[in-house]
């Protein structure tokens, strides 16, 4: 099974908003997105459905939910793009050794979720930066044509992790996964 990587884009305008005739001929040229009217204001929930809608067809139902009527109720413009990539993994996972594992969303020793968790042994690529206070480790999919970067602060609590979200760049991933050998 080869890749699937998909990118679809949207544009959301309040009905009777004036749109520079310019605007749209490049929406749809470059970005394959022709404008879609939706009563923002008349109709939030309405708005709200028809997005929600295009997000969920956009990603083969992973993404339900992008947008809330209150948000909707405000907006005169709203402006989506979504990403769909499905790929095999070049070493699978084995799915009967999923587990239940204890994840801390707001840092060890608070509250715990169980979730499901998969785990393999190998040698993958990684690095561990002092720099950052973060390490990565590199999963790559069949054909090593693309790969799942996963970057987690140390000692991380969701605090700590919005503020390393915030100040990552894509110089300072290409830095890391530069630096990354197998291990």
């Amino acid at each position: 099974q080869k890749d699937v990587i998909r990118v679809t884009n949207a544009v959301f305008v309040q009905e009777g908003f004036p749109l520079n005739g310019g605007f749209t001929y490049y929406s749809n040229r470059y970005y394959s997105s022709n404008a879609t009217n939706v009563p923002f204001a008349a109709n939030p929930a309405k708005a709200v459905a028809l997005i929600n809608a295009w997000a969920a067809r956009s990603t083969e139902g992973r993404i339900r939910d992008i947008v809330s009527e209150s948000v909707a109720a405000d907006a005169e413009m709203i402006v989506a793009s979504a990403l769909y990539f499905k790929g095999l993994w070049s070493e699978p996972f084995e799915p009967q050794a999923t587990e239940l594992k204890p994840f801390y969303p707001d840092g060890y020793g608070r509250e715990l979720k169980l979730i499901p968790s998969m785990s393999t042994v190998g040698c993958y690529p990684y690095y561990d930066s002092p720099e950052l206070d973060a390490k990565i480790v590199g999963l790559s999919y069949q054909g090593n044509k693309s790969a799942l970067y996963i970057i987690q602060p140390n000692n991380s609590t969701r605090q700590r992790m919005q503020e390393f979200q915030r100040r990552l760049t894509p110089a300072m991933i290409g830095e890391l996964v530069s630096k990354m050998t197998q291990r």
